[in-house]
């Protein structure tokens, strides 16, 4: 199946598997959700009160979990660059990033440095998202596959598509299912 909206994508390759029990068996629909994101959503109105700028803010968030360049090591003629990050297991503690320090712009050069946590500054929220994008043609593509038994392929792939053209309303841009299985089995090569 073939479409732009990744909600509904998952489920419309498996809804022809549902509807043609017979003669199928082990259906399977390729994982396309369920890896875990943390959101970080920086309040730009907060920030700008603050007198910081967006980058100085992401700068914080980048180089504790992505890491930055400090610095480079001199070997002969080798050079490596020294990464800075924190360790893996506050990288993955919400609440060691909400009080990650972000310095405040000086008042003038007489003022002590400041810093406010970042909770004050960003939201963090845990959400699941894609584990993959695969396209075709330009198109979000996910692969529903099943164990034909009892019966050709082209005949389960004609009734596939009859029922799902009966049954489902699918907009012009979503791809039928099984057109790639019919064109296999009726390919020069497979003859």
């Amino acid at each position: 199946m073939k479409n732009d909206d990744r909600h509904s994508l998952g489920n419309l390759a498996l809804f022809p598997s549902r509807l043609l029990e017979d003669g199928t068996q082990n259906v399977k629909v390729e994982e396309t959700t369920g890896l875990p994101f943390l959101e970080i959503k920086i309040d730009k109105a907060e920030i700008a009160r603050r007198g910081l700028s967006l980058l100085a803010v992401q700068n914080v968030i980048e180089a504790a979990i992505g890491g930055r360049v400090a610095g480079l090591v001199f070997e002969g003629d080798r050079r490596f660059q020294i990464i800075v990050r924190l360790n893996d297991a506050l990288r993955n503690d919400i609440a060691a990033l909400e009080n990650l320090p972000v310095q405040l712009p000086r008042q003038n050069e007489n003022a002590p440095a400041a810093s406010v946590p970042l909770r004050a500054l960003a939201t963090f929220e845990q959400t699941d998202g894609a584990n993959q994008i695969s396209r075709e043609n330009g198109k979000r593509r996910v692969v529903a596959t099943a164990e034909v038994r009892g019966r050709d392929i082209g005949s389960l792939v004609a009734e596939a598509q009859a029922v799902v053209n009966e049954r489902v309303k699918l907009a012009q841009e979503v791809g039928s299912p099984g057109a790639g299985s019919l064109k296999t089995s009726r390919s020069p090569a497979s003859a």
